[in-house]
């Protein structure tokens, strides 16, 4: 569960306050808003994550850590669409093939009649 991280409670007020967080996209966590995790990882992983974070100047072993999601994340979601792709164009017809080849065809042709009028 992720949990939002805690300010200091206020004093005084009996009544309940609304939670800024509920409604949210990720529940329980305010939009922007950084959730502190516990993870295992190996020693031998955590010494290179540190020596990595040291040459790169990473601010803290938790930047280093969220700039290693972000691009593994980022990696996932383009293999989710390349595979996507392969099995949109995997399941063509040959005549769709042949269209496309003849649109293909079709643009070249068009590309080199611009570069010519562009050199005039």
């Amino acid at each position: 569960m992720v949990r939002p991280e805690r300010s200091q409670k206020s004093t005084g007020s009996s009544t309940a306050t609304p939670r800024p967080w509920q409604g949210a996209s990720t529940p329980g966590m305010i939009s922007g808003m950084n959730a502190r995790i516990t993870v295992s990882i190996p020693s031998d992983l955590l010494r290179r994550v540190e020596r990595l974070g040291k040459q790169r100047r990473t601010p803290s072993r938790s930047a280093l850590v969220v700039q290693a999601l972000e691009s593994f994340v980022a990696r996932m979601q383009a293999e989710e669409v390349d595979a996507q792709l392969d099995a949109y164009y995997g399941t063509r017809t040959s005549g769709e093939k042949a269209e496309e080849a003849r649109m293909v065809r079709a643009i070249r042709r068009s590309q080199r009649r611009i570069k010519v009028d562009e050199e005039e």
